[in-house]
């Protein structure tokens, strides 16, 4: 009966064993399982920060970009209005040049009515 107990023994040890390498070897496909996700995590990370890094450069110029934009439509609507206040002075020139030379011409009319 010793060897029956002993043979028993050993079948146990035995199963308990390939249960045991069974779950390790799980365990080790899962754990490079997770190496693998967590490489490919890391791998999408650093695209991303690059493409970040090269979207900022960028926006950093579109803004400088924006910036020389906006002075140069400051010049211009300076300059705009500069030639505006110009245009009405001259229209207020020919305007009164206008009404003199009406004047001038209404007074000979006028002389030769007397």
């Amino acid at each position: 009966m010793r060897e029956g107990a002993r043979n028993k023994l050993i079948l146990i040890l035995s199963l308990l064993t390939a249960i045991f390498l069974l779950a390790t070897a799980s365990s080790c496909r899962d754990a490079a399982k997770q190496k693998r996700l967590v490489g490919q995590e890391r791998l999408k990370r650093m695209e991303l920060e690059e493409e970040m890094l090269t979207l900022s450069g960028r926006n950093s110029e579109l803004e400088q970009k924006v910036s020389q934009l906006e002075g140069k439509l400051n010049r211009q609507e300076t300059v705009c209005q500069e030639n505006q206040r110009e245009l009405n002075r001259q229209v207020a020139q020919l305007q009164e040049e206008l009404n003199r030379a009406a004047k001038l011409k209404e007074e000979p009319e006028e002389g030769g009515a007397e």
